[in-house]
């Protein structure tokens, strides 16, 4: 059974994200599922 894992990357001008589904028993199940990247513009 898997379980679901919220990565964050913080940046001065941007945020990354990643929702991923990870399970230690099986590797081959591993894979990211959603994720984005918001950037901030301007001063």
């Amino acid at each position: 059974m898997g379980q679901r894992i919220l990565g964050l990357d913080i940046g001065i001008t941007s945020v990354g994200w990643a929702v991923i589904n990870y399970d230690k028993e099986d590797a081959l199940q591993n894979k990211i599922i959603k994720s984005d990247l918001i950037k901030k513009t301007g001063a």
